[in-house]
C-alpha cells in the first residue's frame, strides 16, 4: 500500500474493523458450502490529495492548485458489497476460502484471498492464503501536478497472508501478511522542478509488511473485549515514501441475540524514512479512528430466501489523519446500511 493509499487505512474502517475481534473464523462441523455475502451503500465524506478512488466510486479532486494546503472535502455515495464463500471438509478439519477479507475492505483495497485453513488437535487455527487484487484502487500519476487536471492510474497488489489463532490453548491470534504493491504509471514529482534523484525519493512501488497480535477476552456471554496492536513496515523503491509505524485497537463486541454491537477505537503513527523533496522534510503521521457497527439478526421475524441468518446492519465511521504535511491529512466520515445473508 503506497503511503497515500495507507492514508486511506480508513475510509472502510468503515465496514468492519471486525475481523480482529472474530480471529480466524471457525472451520465448520460439517462438510459444504459456507459463508456470507453483504450487500447494502450510504454516503461518504471524504478528504484525501493523493486517492482518486475505484472503479467502483470517485472521491478525489482532480484539480488542486496549491501543495501546501490541507484537501477539500468530497460528499459521495458508496456501494457495499464484499463476500467469502468456503468448501469445508469436515473429517480432515480443513477448508478452502475465496472472497474479500474485512481488513482489506477497510482499507479501500478490494483485494481477494484464495486461503487454505486447518484446524489441530488443540482447536489452534491455521490460515495460509494469497492476496490478489479484486478492483484496482485509483491514485494519481503525479499528485503534486497543480492547475491542471491530474492523470489517474492504477494501483495493484500482490502477496500472502498467513494466520495463527488460539495458538498453544490461549485467546491470542498472530498474522503476518506481505504484499507488493505496483503502480501502473508512476510520475510523482514529473510536474515539480525536481532533479532525478529527488524524484525518485518520490517513487511508491514496493512492499508491504504488516505483523498484527490480538487477545480475545471474554467478560462473560455477552460482552468481548480485544485488544490489538500492529506493527507495520513499507518499503518503497523510493527513500521518502519508506515508513515504519504502529497501531493499537480496541474492540468491544456486545451480543444479545437478535442484537449485536461492535465499537472499535483505534490510535496509531507512522514516521518516513528521508525528508520529502517536495516539502523539505520527513513526514510525520498520527492516526485516530472511531468505528460503531450494529446489527439485528431476523429483523420483525423476516427470513428471506429462507435463511435463518439474515441480519440489517448499519455503521458510522470517523478517521482521522493528522500530518505534518498539510497536503497529507485525511479526513473521512462513513455512515452505511444494508443487509447480511450467512450460510
Amino acid at each position: 500500500m503506497t503511503h497515500k493509499c495507507f492514508s486511506l487505512w480508513l475510509a472502510l474502517t468503515l465496514l468492519s474493523f471486525t475481523y480482529n475481534a472474530q480471529g480466524v473464523e471457525p472451520i465448520p462441523d460439517e462438510s459444504g458450502l459456507s459463508g456470507f455475502v453483504r450487500l447494502g451503500g450510504g454516503v461518504m465524506n471524504y478528504s484525501n490529495n493523493t486517492i482518486a478512488g475505484n472503479s467502483l466510486m470517485d472521491v478525489g479532486t482532480d484539480t488542486i492548485f496549491n501543495l501546501d494546503e490541507t484537501p477539500d472535502s468530497e460528499t459521495t455515495g458508496i456501494g457495499v458489497f464484499n463476500f467469502e464463500l468456503g468448501w469445508t471438509f469436515a473429517p480432515q478439519r480443513t477448508q478452502i476460502v475465496l472472497g474479500s477479507n474485512i481488513e482489506d475492505v477497510a482499507r479501500l483495497d478490494f483485494s481477494q484471498q484464495l486461503a487454505v485453513k486447518k484446524e489441530f488437535a488443540d482447536k489452534s487455527l491455521v490460515s495460509v492464503g494469497i492476496l490478489f487484487t479484486g478492483f484496482p484502487t485509483e491514485v494519481y500519476e503525479d499528485p503534486f501536478l497543480t492547475g491542471s487536471p491530474r492523470r489517474e492510474t492504477d494501483r495493484t497488489s500482490y502477496g500472502a497472508r498467513i494466520a495463527y489463532d488460539s495458538f498453544l490453548d490461549s485467546n491470542f491470534e498472530v498474522r503476518y501478511s506481505l504484499r507488493n504493491i505496483d503502480i501502473d504509471d508512476e510520475r510523482s514529482g514529473d510536474s515539480l522542478d525536481l532533479t532525478p534523484q529527488e524524484r525518485s525519493l518520490l517513487q511508491r512501488d514496493g512492499l508491504r509488511h504488516v505483523f498484527d497480535l490480538s487477545y480475545r477476552y471474554r467478560y462473560d456471554g455477552k460482552n468481548l473485549f480485544v485488544p490489538t496492536i500492529s506493527f507495520f513496515y513499507s518499503d518503497r523503491d523510493g527513500d521518502a515514501i519508506t515508513h515504519w509505524g504502529t497501531d493499537f485497537q480496541l474492540t468491544y463486541i456486545f451480543k444479545d441475540d437478535p442484537f449485536t454491537a461492535v465499537i472499535n477505537g483505534l490510535i496509531g503513527f507512522a514516521d518516513y524514512d528521508e525528508t520529502n523533496p517536495v516539502f523539505s522534510k520527513s513526514q510525520d503521521d498520527d492516526r485516530y479512528g472511531i468505528s460503531g457497527q450494529f446489527y439485528y439478526r431476523q429483523p420483525f421475524g423476516l427470513t428471506p430466501f429462507g435463511n435463518q441468518d439474515f441480519s440489517l446492519f448499519c455503521n458510522l465511521s470517523y478517521f482521522l489523519v493528522e500530518s505534518n504535511i498539510d497536503f497529507y491529512e485525511t479526513e473521512v466520515i462513513l455512515a452505511t446500511a444494508g443487509v447480511m445473508f450467512q450460510f
